[in-house]
């Protein structure tokens, strides 16, 4: 069994490509505004941009409305939408 590597709480585009230059497999990024490391729609739409492929993304929510869960579906990463939704809270995981 090979070893997976996600880096999560991503939040500029120099945290990112560090992340994806070390070889991370998947990145994460974290929707929870009392975080220090959150990141609003607009931002991880962005930084989802620049991943291209490169790794597998997903998103970090605690008790997200339908809106954002809508958002990290669709638009996180390069138009396609997280690959995985995480929330502890309902320990709910989304896989697409």
């Amino acid at each position: 069994m090979s070893l997976i590597v996600k880096i999560c709480g991503l939040s500029t585009p120099e945290t990112l490509d560090a992340a994806l230059a070390a070889g991370a497999d998947m990145v994460g990024f974290v929707f929870f505004p009392p975080s220090p490391r959150h990141v609003d729609p607009a931002s991880a739409a962005a930084l989802g941009g620049r991943v291209a492929g490169r790794a597998k993304t997903v998103a970090l929510t605690v008790d997200a409305d339908d809106t954002l869960l809508l958002f990290t579906s669709g638009h996180c990463t390069d138009g396609r939408g997280a690959d995985v939704i995480f929330d502890p809270v309902g320990g709910d995981v989304f896989k697409q």
